[in-house]
């Protein structure tokens, strides 16, 4: 199982464990209150435990908030149950910097109009992935069920060959008496693989390989 969170209750950012996202990793210290007046205080580990606390033995049943957002809301009891994150919880600064710790109220202002922003970030991302996804599934139904074939024995030969090679280079290196030698370093996947005359993005060309491949 991946990781998992809940949003909450008060700023509306899920609940998780990286120092990279939230300055002195805030974000990790979570409150869960329940309907029956408990309180439970602690550090998420983003598979479902709460310091001690199974989480999810409670699904549904109670309600998150981050530790300083409950403190900064005024240490409010359980309200309503908290949602399930559509962001699992993963670690993801926003805009590149460090979530600072909430001082005062003006945060869930703040953090709502950073969400908003996000989510307008996150669909124009969305919409250049479905046009790169349309443009490679284009060229790549342009190619006749045998093409197709020769494409994916072409394309798997490449990459195992890649592979061969950097399995090798370790075995030198390995091999070697001299312990000066610098690791190999893996030899990277190109950008763009040609076949036919056209010019595949070789990430989803990779990914239709492997389609036709479960279909085989």
């Amino acid at each position: 199982m991946g990781m998992f969170s809940w949003d909450c209750n008060g700023c509306g950012f899920s609940l998780r464990e990286c120092r990279g996202c939230s300055v002195d990793n805030w974000m990790s210290k979570g409150v869960c209150l329940t309907p029956d007046g408990s309180r439970v205080i602690g550090h998420y580990n983003a598979y479902g435990q709460l310091g001690e606390y199974n989480l999810v033995d409670q699904i549904g049943k109670f309600a998150i908030y981050h530790h300083a957002c409950w403190e900064v809301a005024g240490r409010p009891e359980y309200d309503r149950p908290s949602h399930h994150s559509r962001d699992q919880g993963f670690c993801h600064a926003m805009h590149g910097q460090p979530l600072p710790k909430p001082t005062g109220p003006e945060w869930f202002v703040q953090a709502k109009m950073w969400q908003a922003v996000d989510r307008v970030l996150n669909a124009y991302a969305q919409l250049l992935c479905d046009i790169d996804h349309d443009r490679e599934e284009g060229y790549w139904k342009s190619l006749s069920p045998e093409r197709q074939l020769a494409c994916c024995n072409e394309f798997e030969a490449a990459r195992n060959a890649r592979k061969e090679r950097d399995h090798a280079a370790w075995e030198m290196y390995l091999r070697a008496a001299d312990g000066d030698l610098e690791p190999p370093k893996k030899e990277p996947d190109p950008t763009h693989y040609k076949f036919d005359g056209i010019n595949f993005d070789y990430m989803w060309l990779g990914h239709f390989v492997s389609m036709a491949k479960r279909d085989r």
